[in-house]
């Protein structure tokens, strides 16, 4: 009897320490799990962590291409201003030089015109005696230089023929004073009015 006590006491004990066992083994597995849960919490967040910053990396990368993008077209809409800005100056300043080209013409062609007309306009006696004046002046300094070549003679013969046909010089027996002439001065020998000329320049002719 004493034996079978003995027995269920000792067969008690190993069931207590089996239990036990049983518990540290479980208590063990729990912890193990638990740290498992806690490592598997931790890369989660580490990836979030990393997507995140991956997300941020691709928003500053798209913003900066946005902002490329933005200063690439200021700088084309700067560059299309600025040639057109060129083209309409250019323009402009073909447009000016048109028109000074052609107010140079229009005032050529008045210039010519007037010319024109005044070489058919009568010459007042007191232009007709300064021409006379003029070439008795040439006249009498080719004289006083002894003149005898003929290149002499047809320089002189050119003067002469100069003088004569410039427009305003022309003699015109149905003169009319103009206004406008200057005074001018009449040398010995010939009267105000032109009739009678400077014997010399006569000696020209």
């Amino acid at each position: 009897k004493v034996a079978a006590v003995a027995l269920e006491a000792a067969v008690a004990a190993a069931s207590e320490e089996k239990a036990a066992a049983v518990r540290a083994a479980a208590a063990e597995k729990a912890a193990a799990l638990e740290a498992t849960e806690r490592a598997a919490a931790l890369s989660a967040e580490k990836e979030a962590a990393v997507a995140a910053l991956e997300a941020a990396v691709a928003a500053a990368s798209e913003d900066k291409a946005a902002a490329l993008r933005i200063a690439d077209a200021e700088k084309v809409a700067a560059l299309e201003q600025a040639e057109l800005a060129a083209a309409a100056e250019k323009a402009a300043a073909l447009q000016s030089s048109r028109i000074r080209r052609a107010a140079q013409e229009e005032s050529h062609r008045n210039e010519v015109a007037r010319l024109r007309g005044q070489s058919g306009m009568a010459v007042s006696p007191r232009s007709q005696l300064r021409t006379l004046v003029q070439v008795g002046q040439v006249a009498a300094s080719l004289r006083g230089q002894a003149i005898s070549s003929p290149q002499s003679r047809q320089m002189a013969e050119s003067t002469r023929s100069e003088l004569v046909a410039t427009p305003h010089n022309r003699l015109n027996a149905t003169a009319t004073p103009r206004v406008d002439e200057p005074p001018c001065e009449i040398p010995a020998g010939a009267s105000s009015d032109g009739t009678r000329k400077d014997a010399n320049a006569l000696k020209f002719f």
